[in-house]
């Protein structure tokens, strides 16, 4: 597991010169490409998620976190933010005619891995069968996370949130990249096309 330890100690990875920082203040543990789980290390000062103390929780790159009143540079975490961009332009290739319907039909995989693994999360299920891992091992809502939503590192809330987090980023429209909410891939179909201004076509 990718662990991340901050604090005013000199043996941490990240290393916060400030006197409110603990010596070992928080470790960060990434869970999957976008998400990543912070917990404090019974610092004196406390550790806030979007202005909330927290002594565990998930966050992503939109998140602001402060180490007592240090706040802490998320670019310093989430350096695959590139490796996020290049998987999704790997997919989505531009279309000159606005024909997006190549990259549509992966979106499929997409929305069916997301509900079936969510339902066996929610139903305490033992959900890792060979064929759903061969499955989701090809969108990065698990990679390496994989193994940790079947491991018992995370409680549910948070393997929820791992799931959630990837789903808002991958099951996105093929031009414009937007959320496509929880619309099942049916409905997607039926609709044949997005809604201006983006007016890509999904389906013929």
């Amino acid at each position: 597991m990718n662990q991340i330890k901050i604090g005013r100690n000199r043996n941490n990875n990240i290393i916060l010169d400030s006197v409110d920082v603990s010596g070992l203040h928080v470790v960060i543990t990434q869970l999957s490409e976008n998400v990543f789980l912070i917990e404090d290390n019974e610092s004196l000062n406390g550790t806030y998620l979007n202005g909330q103390r927290i002594r565990r929780s998930t966050f992503t790159e939109n998140d602001t976190i402060f180490l007592a009143r240090t706040p802490l540079n998320n670019n310093l975490i989430f350096k695959n933010k590139q490796k996020k961009e290049s998987y999704k332009n790997g997919i989505f290739k531009k279309s000159e005619n606005n024909d997006y319907t190549e990259g549509f039909e992966k979106l499929e995989f997409v929305y069916n891995a997301y509900i079936e693994t969510k339902e066996k999360l929610q139903n305490n299920q033992s959900w890792l069968s060979t064929g759903l891992r061969v499955g989701l091992s090809f969108i990065p809502v698990v990679g390496f996370g994989l193994g940790i939503l079947a491991s018992g590192f995370l409680r549910k809330p948070e393997k929820l949130a791992v799931l959630n987090e990837e789903f808002k980023i991958h099951y996105v429209c093929p031009k414009c990249k937007r959320f496509l909410g929880n619309i099942p891939f049916e409905g997607l179909v039926n609709m044949k096309k997005h809604s201006p201004p983006c007016n890509a076509v999904w389906a013929k």
